[in-house]
């Protein structure tokens, strides 16, 4: 199966290449993984070799938020074009979603920009949960694609190794037809505000929780770097002290 990633984030790069990996060698080189960072400009060889990964692929996997204009024209003009499975990271482009008999039409996704500032965003996401509980309860059609949809974009979220391995699997099996590899885990949920340990990557939903496990001097300087994450991987979306 052949995936293409095109992303303004490396974080998921590593992850995703590693996980890959993993996959490749324990079943036999079934997936081919095309990447392609997008965050500044690249040469015209190699946004030809991205217009014909993404018509050509079985799915592609789109994150073009603050990507180049020149970028995103392409993209675009190539998604129309794609024989394959689409899934959209963040608002930038979701019009062109397409997963299983998944389509933006289904997700309240309208190419009209004044039509998609009005949409009610808790409206949406209680539409989503909703869609999200409907899946597991009647994994079938529509509604598992939809399923599918929201756990693609938490793993890519979280985006450590196994959220990586996860996600391929999920396309592996509901869309390469790869049924021997194993099924995926439910992704981990993440509080939209948390605090993050820097080496160890742990999430904690607050100050109490991180202090219980390590501690806090208070004779140090305290320091608070806080992200605004969106729609980027929590690698590079985190608050921590």
């Amino acid at each position: 199966m052949k995936v293409t990633v095109v992303s303004v984030s490396t974080s998921v790069f590593g992850e995703l290449i590693e996980a890959c990996k993993y996959i490749n060698e324990s079943y036999g080189n079934i997936l081919e993984l095309k990447l392609y960072y997008v965050s500044r400009d690249i040469k015209e060889e190699k946004l030809k070799s991205m217009m014909t990964d993404i018509e050509n692929g079985d799915m592609s996997i789109i994150d073009l938020m603050g990507a180049p204009d020149k970028i995103v024209k392409t993209t675009y003009d190539s998604l129309e074009n794609s024989k394959g499975q689409v899934v959209i990271i963040g608002r930038q482009g979701r019009e062109y979603l397409k997963l299983g008999s998944l389509t933006s039409k289904d997700m309240n996704m309208k190419k009209n920009k004044e039509q998609s500032k009005k949409t009610d965003v808790k409206a949406m996401d209680k539409m989503i949960n909703m869609a999200e509980k409907m899946g597991k309860i009647l994994p079938v059609g529509k509604l598992n694609h939809m399923k599918n949809y929201i756990h693609i974009g938490k793993y890519w979220n979280n985006a450590q190794f196994q959220d990586m391995k996860n996600l391929l699997y999920l396309i592996l099996r509901d869309y390469g037809k790869y049924k021997e590899i194993p099924k995926p885990l439910e992704p981990v949920k993440r509080e939209d505000i948390s605090i993050c340990h820097p080496e160890t990557m742990e999430f904690f939903n607050n100050y109490k929780e991180y202090v219980q496990k390590y501690g806090f001097n208070e004779e140090r300087p305290t320091v608070a770097l806080i992200f605004y994450g969106h729609s980027y991987p929590s690698k590079t979306s985190i608050l921590y002290i």
